[in-house]
């Protein structure tokens, strides 16, 4: 509760809306002049080459822009700035279903075809490899990343909307497709990365640091908005039986939480060389965690899951200490890499302090229980 007031408290980006407006708004105006002269004659080819090149760079401008709306959208809870079928992919890059005759609903398949489908291996990349290689493949995960978190954001709508059980049962299971493309197509290279950290490139500690960091966010707030529409029965009853025993929620907050742990401890700086990133910035270069330009989606991250291991160990029984230790470790990575990011913002190092808090306290009670244990089994001989 004091973390989520401490994230409210921060206020919302007003200004990344802003932005993203106003890029709306000129995607628009450049798509009203292109239509009213398209059907102008004699255009010289070095005015088409330039119309060109200047209408890819608007383009990918304004698709930076939707990424950081989007991301943004979904971790404040709040409608996208840039409604779905204005986000739509570019008209000059078709997408290739294999069907003509098929159709799609932009709120539901949004570019869908065009990431994914785009991205269709026959088998995932492993470490090691060249380093243009894994560059290339960090690369085309990210836009993957943003697809989920557009799933997400499509699922908060749908509750605010009161929409149907069929409706919402099939936004869920858009974004179980996403997930698991994900895990099929870039998960084992990811969890390369987490194992061999160090021996990785700086260029690309960096870059899969901030990805996975920004991905793991989007796989828990995905269990929370399942979990939500399940308990509210808001979902197909059949599915949400199977998912419950499954215990697909629990199984996506658990992998979800380990791997933002796992990052934590291997991205922070160390007191060795290791890990250290000699060609960056002297502000940066201690730990690729530093390197992160929007702060804010790995506060939450690390946030989130350490709440989940506070959570976790509050449910364990007092008798598997293993488990409790496992616990408690897992949750200080999470406060160690929040403190290194309050290097960078205040928030950061008031949620370290909050989530530190809690989980000294929790581990005071543990050792209350376990010596109380230990001296009832003194007095019983």
């Amino acid at each position: 509760m004091r973390i989520q007031q401490a994230f409210e408290s921060d206020g919302h980006n007003t200004y990344l809306e802003r932005g993203a407006r106003r890029l709306h708004v000129l995607k628009r105006r450049v798509d009203s002049f292109e239509r009213k002269t398209r059907s102008q004659l004699a255009v010289r080819d070095d005015e088409t080459a330039a119309t060109s090149t200047e209408r890819r760079t608007m383009e990918l401008v304004f698709w930076l822009g939707v990424m950081f709306d989007t991301l943004s959208a979904a971790i404040t809870e709040r409608p996208v700035t840039v409604p779905d079928e204005e986000s739509n992919k570019p008209k000059n890059l078709p997408i290739d279903t294999g069907n003509p005759s098929a159709s799609c609903t932009p709120s539901q398949d949004w570019n869908d075809g065009f990431i994914i489908k785009r991205h269709q291996k026959l088998a995932p990349l492993r470490w090691p490899c060249p380093t243009d290689a894994i560059a290339r493949e960090l690369r085309d995960a990210a836009p993957v990343k943003v697809l989920l978190f557009r799933k997400i954001t499509r699922l908060q709508t749908l509750y605010n909307r009161g929409a149907g059980q069929p409706t919402i049962e099939d936004a869920i299971q858009d974004a179980l497709s996403v997930y698991r493309h994900w895990n099929m197509t870039y998960g084992p290279l990811f969890q390369d990365c987490l194992q061999h950290h160090t021996s990785l490139p700086a260029k690309v500690q960096s870059w899969y640091v901030c990805l996975l960091g920004h991905w793991l966010l989007a796989v828990m707030m995905l269990a929370d908005a399942i979990s939500l529409m399940d308990d509210q029965r808001l979902s197909l009853p059949r599915e949400a039986c199977g998912r419950k025993a499954m215990d697909l929620v629990a199984h996506l907050r658990r992998t979800g939480s380990c791997m933002v742990s796992d990052l934590a401890r291997v991205s922070v700086p160390r007191d060795n060389e290791e890990g250290r990133l000699s060609a960056y910035h002297d502000a940066v270069r201690e730990g690729a965690l530093l390197t992160e330009p929007w702060t804010m989606v790995l506060i939450r991250s690390f946030a989130m899951a350490g709440t989940v291991f506070l959570d976790l160990a509050a449910d364990t029984g007092s008798q598997d200490e293993e488990l409790l230790r496992e616990t408690f470790e897992r949750c200080e990575s999470c406060v160690r890499a929040l403190w290194y990011l309050g290097r960078k913002s205040s928030l950061s190092r008031q949620v370290a302090d909050i989530l530190g808090e809690s989980l000294r306290i929790e581990r005071r009670y543990r050792e209350g229980i376990g010596h109380g244990r230990l001296l009832g089994q003194i007095m019983a001989v």
